[in-house]
């Protein structure tokens, strides 16, 4: 997704956008940490967030990259991997994310 999609999205147009309505969704679940559905939209907006951040402030400067995350990368999957080698949390979530979006394709086991 580059950041001309993302602008389609209701009033959110920006990653910071995005991670404001992160805030709210953790917010809400905070507050009801039993809710299937606050669970569900915090940890789905956590995943696509990435995708926004990479769109708008990594894909086209390596010098953030390397500023960021003391490297550089080749595209959204290298960015991804780099994520879920150095943050395990976010394999969870991606997991979380195919089982919700997709549960007929994928095992019981995985999800």
């Amino acid at each position: 997704m580059d950041w001309r999609e993302a602008s389609h999205s209701f009033e959110i147009k920006t990653a910071g956008q995005f991670l404001r309505k992160l805030e709210e969704d953790y917010r809400d679940f905070k507050v009801n940490p039993l809710s299937s559905r606050y669970a569900i939209n915090c940890a789905l907006t956590a995943w696509h967030l990435r995708e926004w951040f990479w769109a708008q402030r990594l894909k086209a400067d390596t010098g953030e990259q390397k500023r960021l995350f003391a490297r550089s990368f080749n595209g959204l999957r290298e960015f991804d991997a780099f994520l879920r080698d150095e943050y395990p949390d976010f394999e969870l979530r991606r997991k979380f994310v195919l089982c919700s979006d997709r549960p007929q394709r994928f095992p019981e086991a995985l999800c």
